[in-house]
């Protein structure tokens, strides 16, 4: 619904739930493995809506399965890794504008395929999958997912809610499970004896 923010009401959760582990007085470390960016390219993300029936179309016909997989992937399973080799160098002349349609994973006898072409498709956008089969348009292959608005950065953030390290200390997150561990080592060492 219009009204609904479900952004707020995830931080809401995450406030409630360390609420109650502060309570506890339980030690608490929060790692991050990444962080976003704003992504401030226009970089469009489509989907086949028919995996089959598009392979029919630009002419693999032979092959075990195609499998949807997360937005953009689909996974191309072959009886034989000639077949998943044919399947490739026809999915792999397709282009628009001289720019690839996908990217091939090719995994011996399937394929791992991603839908990369990422600028906005509209009506009459042609694609020809080689000189045997006709042109096709492609816009009625795809429907739209998203446009992209962040981007991973591979640097993450680490925080303990006990604040025993030094705040904003630059850490690798490789780093993290010595620094936990260390730390519960140090206030063995430290704590007096019972």
């Amino acid at each position: 619904a219009k009204e609904d923010d479900p952004l707020l009401d995830i931080l809401k959760i995450y406030d409630t739930v360390l609420q109650r582990l502060l309570k506890l007085d339980a030690r608490l470390f929060i790692a991050t493995g990444l962080h976003q960016v704003p992504h401030f390219e226009s970089t469009y993300y489509w989907r086949l809506k028919n995996h089959a029936e598009f392979l029919k179309k630009v002419g693999i016909n032979v092959y075990k399965d195609v499998i949807p997989r997360m937005s953009r992937d689909f996974l191309i399973q072959c009886n034989n890794e000639v077949e998943a080799l044919n399947a490739e160098k026809k999915l792999s002349i397709l282009a628009i504008n001289g720019k690839n349609i996908f990217s091939i994973d090719n995994r011996g006898d399937s394929l791992f395929v991603e839908l990369t072409y990422d600028e906005n498709i509209t009506e009459k956008l042609f694609i020809c999958p080689d000189n045997d089969l006709p042109q096709i348009d492609i816009s009625g292959f795809v429907s739209f997912v998203a446009i992209k608005n962040g981007e991973h950065n591979g640097i993450g953030y680490f925080v303990d809610m006990n604040q025993k390290f030094e705040k904003g200390k630059a850490i690798k997150l490789t780093k993290v499970f010595d620094i936990i561990k260390e730390s519960f080592y140090s206030d063995a060492v430290s704590a007096p004896e019972s």
